[in-house]
């Protein structure tokens, strides 16, 4: 199969902008030899082999092994949205599955604040607890998620998760309250409470063992460079959209039709996530195609997940516990042995932001409450994680056309000026969210916008440099610091406004102060200290 000399040539110069293709393998995609009909012999370092199949397996036609020619996408600097979801219908099911499952989301989001503030409304640590309960399984279970990534059928994962979510969800109509005047025992909305935060942590669980599948699916679906930009943002602007109207319409429901029918409509969801994830055909597991087409990350030392045997192994509870062994140590072999050493900072910036942004599903709660409309909390709560939906769609939009994949600069830069838009919102909900509730949604429209584009921005960094075989591993590390730092944020908030009597006003000073220190941190770390590309 021919290639195309302006690619080759293209390709040539990439490597010596980048000092990672300096090595043998560039994201785990190997050096190779290729023959042209003149007998002349050509290296060709491929951006399309590795995540997206060799050439082998493009001219056998397998699907999700690469099974699109080379030549239905234009060259990469001509990448468009349009391009990329006509000509890969396998990513096209992808991203309407993450659509409606997102927006399920949502609905039950909405419809569990709403149960806790009916059930138990007093206490700032409860609902806090809501919020690290969701984030929680990430911390114990998105690891082994990363590992279940690496090593089985991606979208074989993902659609056994969603059927067992789509019957989970079935759990929220035990502590259900409709009636907002009904009386409730102590001990009986003590059982309430705990039936409420079951039902959150074992959904939360799935999520947490479908996310790293989720996310690594993606690069293998694309090519890399630019398209795989355009298919992570318009993964962000899915999200952002669904967050949006999701949560809107989740406010309206509860409000209107009752809490009931959230969580109805979220179980349906899952549902269609499944069917849609169904019709996407192929092999999408990770550790096969890199047996057949690259070495190992850490050379000349045996990776125990490539062992034929070890996969067939059913998985009992000491075989996860050994996965998640056996991932940790693999994780840091990458990190601190190999060319990744240099990039190891980047698993780090989502932590950063979570760790200022963590509070902002509190002061949501406490500034959608009016007394003198109560009625109207949960469409105030869902009209502010609508104005966050907003913001995370336009926050990238912006970016993409500021940033580049091959200037990993911009990416840097993108993510500095995300945090100091996170700790503006702070500084604008200090001083004039009491005042008014437009206030509130100006500033969380800004602050929302931060939080989006570090997010995408700091996923794309992580991308570019990581290895196929170790995508999904690092990238359970990454979320899960993220979520660490997220939890730790949100509890702490919860516990000094209950305790320490600390106010919605301290809060945000509070935040501001530390979203000052993070973001000069990371402006020095990048800029001034080390300055690599």
């Amino acid at each position: 199969m021919s290639v195309r000399m302006d690619e080759v040539s293209k390709n040539r110069n990439l490597k010596e902008r980048d000092p990672l293709l300096k090595n043998e393998a560039f994201h785990g995609h190997p050096k190779s030899n290729e023959k042209y009909e003149d007998g002349s012999e050509h290296v060709k370092i491929s951006l399309t082999e590795g995540h997206y199949g060799t050439s082998q397996e493009k001219k056998n036609g397998k699907p999700g092994q690469g099974s699109i020619d080379e030549n239905d996408f234009d060259d990469d600097d001509d990448a468009t949205y349009y391009k990329l979801l006509s000509k890969h219908p396998p990513f096209r099911m992808f991203i309407l599955s993450y659509l409606v499952s997102h927006i399920g989301e949502w609905f039950t989001l909405v419809g569990s604040i709403a149960t806790l503030e009916r059930v138990y409304p007093d206490s700032q640590t409860a609902k806090s607890l809501i919020f690290v309960l969701r984030m929680l399984p990430n911390i114990l279970f998105s690891s082994f998620g990363g590992a279940l990534a690496d090593s089985m059928d991606r979208k074989h994962i993902m659609v056994i998760l969603d059927f067992m979510g789509m019957f989970t969800v079935w759990l929220y109509f035990l502590p259900i309250v409709e009636d907002k005047s009904t009386e409730i025992h102590p001990e009986k909305r003590t059982m309430l409470v705990v039936l409420l935060y079951i039902a959150i942590f074992v959904q939360s669980t799935i999520s947490a063992l479908y996310e790293p599948a989720r996310k690594s699916i993606a690069p293998m679906m694309v090519p890399e460079g630019n398209y795989l930009k355009k298919a992570t943002t318009l993964a962000g602007i899915v999200w952002s959209s669904m967050t949006a109207i999701g949560s809107l319409l989740g406010g309206v429901i509860v409000s209107r039709l009752g809490l009931s029918a959230c969580f109805k409509i979220d179980s349906l969801t899952y549902l269609l996530s499944a069917l849609l994830m169904l019709n996407v055909s192929g092999n999408w597991n990770a550790s096969t195609q890199q047996n057949s087409t690259t070495s190992s990350p850490m050379d000349g030392k045996k990776n125990p997940n490539d062992d034929s045997a070890m996969q067939k192994k059913k998985f009992t509870i000491k075989y996860m516990i050994d996965s998640y062994v056996i991932m940790i140590k693999e994780v840091y072999a990458y990190m601190v042995e190999s060319d990744y050493k240099k990039y190891a900072s980047f698993v780090f910036l989502k932590a950063s932001g979570c760790i200022i942004f963590g509070a902002a599903d509190i002061l949501n709660i406490d500034f959608s409450h009016r007394l003198d409309d109560e009625s109207e909390d949960s469409v105030r709560l869902g009209i502010l994680y609508s104005t966050v939906g907003i913001a995370c769609l336009v926050g990238p939009l912006i970016a993409d056309f500021l940033t580049d994949m091959d200037k990993p600069r911009t990416l840097k830069v993108g993510c500095v000026a995300s945090f100091l838009m996170i700790t503006l919102g702070f500084v604008g909900w200090g001083f004039w969210a009491v005042r008014s509730f437009h206030a509130v949604v100006l500033f969380t429209f800004i602050r929302a916008m931060g939080s989006a584009v570090m997010w995408i921005d700091s996923t794309l960094l992580i991308q570019k440099y990581t290895s196929a075989d170790m995508l999904g591993r690092v990238t359970s590390l990454d979320y899960l610091l993220a979520t660490i730092a997220g939890s730790f944020s949100t509890f702490m908030t919860g516990l000094l406004q209950d305790n320490l009597g600390l106010g919605d006003r301290g809060v945000c000073v509070l935040c501001m102060s530390l979203g000052t220190c993070v973001t000069v941190y990371w402006f020095f770390h990048y800029f001034v200290f080390r300055r690599v590309d």
